[in-house]
């Protein structure tokens, strides 16, 4: 599956994705569509969720949507989590008949790919504690 090209810009607070396509899905997929559902998940900055458009009518669909993520601060808290997860639309009142009829949930999962944003951007990693931090000797006298 191709799913993301995530990308930094060195200075800049934000992380833009680019969600290209995916290649390979379900027959299903081609029937009820697919979309993604881009999610940024930083314990310190909190969860931020982007959704492609939906592709109907094939199992190789072309998204070509970016995304920005302003929230993402490189190197200011704990490394960032980005999930790309391919689903396939819920029918119109599916859940709704499904609990009457006290049925199991039908699955809208395709496909997933996580990626720790800093791992793979090793050169976003705070080289230097920020001021104040524990550690810090600047002006302080023995």
């Amino acid at each position: 599956e191709k799913a993301a090209k995530p990308q930094f810009e060195v200075g800049r607070e934000e992380l833009v994705v680019t969600i290209f396509g995916g290649e390979g899905l379900p027959h299903d997929a081609k029937v009820w569509g697919s979309f993604c559902e881009v999610t940024l998940a930083d314990v310190a900055m909190g969860t931020s969720r982007r959704t492609t458009m939906t592709k109907r009518g094939t199992t190789s669909p072309k998204w070509d949507q970016e995304f920005l993520f302003r929230q993402c601060r490189p190197g200011q808290s704990t490394p960032a989590l980005l999930t790309v997860t391919v689903k396939r639309p819920l029918r119109m009142g599916q859940r709704m008949l499904e609990k009457a009829q006290n049925l199991p949930p039908e699955d809208d999962f395709l496909g997933e790919v996580q990626l720790n944003v800093i791992a793979a951007f090793p050169h976003l990693q705070l080289l230097e504690p920020p001021e104040g931090a524990e550690g810090d000797e600047e002006g302080h006298s023995a």
